[in-house]
């Protein structure tokens, strides 16, 4: 099964739907091949030519005799020795391939991409990573046209406070090799920060918020990744560097201390928004993606969240 029929098979669940032009897909046997492209591997992961973890879940949910997905990418096209943008999202790329791989056994890469991916996880599971934490309060003013997103995070944040349950925003999650600096900067660090979060029942609850119009499959990639790495926060894999000097800035330090007390025993993660993409939320698809994200070997527990505009 080529690209075009499996994006006719996508167009028979709803008529919009349409695979990314920078990512191929092909279906051999019980096995989904998938190839991001030079450009997929180094986008934003919320852009559906990066996307290969929603795309993997939806695809397998759609076709159900996939049962092994298979990733493939071209090499991306900078100087892995400068110290750019490019090289930042591209090991983050990596890093969501290990974290997937990890997750879920249906999925692999091809065999001259093991050593790269080892690598990874090799880092994550024995070298010292770390995490930043906020150093500045957020701004007060947040304008509702310039930026839709963060203006709803904001008043879901007040409105869900008043509960007495610890509620913020914009959670850093920027990962650095060794120790927290500019020169040790693995993944992006200035935009990477979880929408919104909640800690109460012995859980940290983690959602990846959309208004209407922004609706794409990066939602499953973005919250993929978010949970992961607050999963491997709290399983000591990636650290806070010294917390003497972090200020009670967006709450942080009361998901800092339920992290140092081992007070958490489950993620969970929440694609929150009105309206979702429309493989997402089709009646035959959406139960059978939430079941495919949910078994995991992290533990991590996905759910819908339905809030109005």
């Amino acid at each position: 099964m080529d690209k075009d029929q499996i994006s006719n098979l996508l167009k028979e669940i709803t008529p919009s739907a349409k695979l990314p032009s920078h990512m191929e897909f092909e279906v051999s046997g019980d096995c989904l091949f998938i190839t991001v492209s030079e450009r997929g591997v180094v986008g934003n992961m919320q852009e559906d030519r990066s996307a290969f973890e929603g795309w993997a879940v939806v695809i397998k949910a759609a076709y159900t005799k996939v049962n092994k997905v298979i990733l493939d990418w071209k090499d991306p096209l900078y100087n892995p020795e400068k110290k750019n943008a490019e090289t930042k999202h591209y090991n983050r790329f990596v890093m969501r391939v290990a974290n997937f791989r990890k997750g879920y056994s249906w999925f692999d890469v091809a065999d001259h991409r093991k050593n790269e991916v080892d690598a990874m996880q090799n880092r994550l599971q024995n070298e010292p990573l770390f995490v930043n934490y906020p150093k500045t309060p957020l701004k007060q003013y947040v304008d509702k046209e310039k930026k839709p997103e963060a203006f709803r995070e904001r008043e879901l944040v007040k409105s869900w406070s008043k509960s007495g349950i610890i509620t913020d925003e914009q959670l850093p999650v920027g990962i650095f090799d060794k120790e927290v600096c500019i020169d040790n900067t693995l993944t992006p660090r200035g935009a990477s920060q979880i929408d919104l979060w909640q800690l109460y029942d012995n859980t940290m609850h983690v959602y990846e918020l959309k208004v209407r119009g922004n609706e794409s499959i990066g939602i499953i990639s973005e919250l993929m990744f978010y949970a992961c790495t607050i999963q491997n926060i709290v399983d000591g894999l990636i650290k806070y560097p010294d917390l003497t000097k972090a200020k009670p800035y967006r709450h942080f330090k009361d998901f800092a201390n339920a992290v140092q007390n081992r007070s958490i025993n489950t993620v969970k993660g929440y694609f929150t928004s009105s309206k979702f993409h429309p493989l997402i939320e089709s009646h035959l698809l959406k139960n059978t993606i939430i079941d495919i994200l949910n078994a995991n070997t992290f533990g991590i527990v996905f759910e819908y969240k339905y809030i109005p505009d």
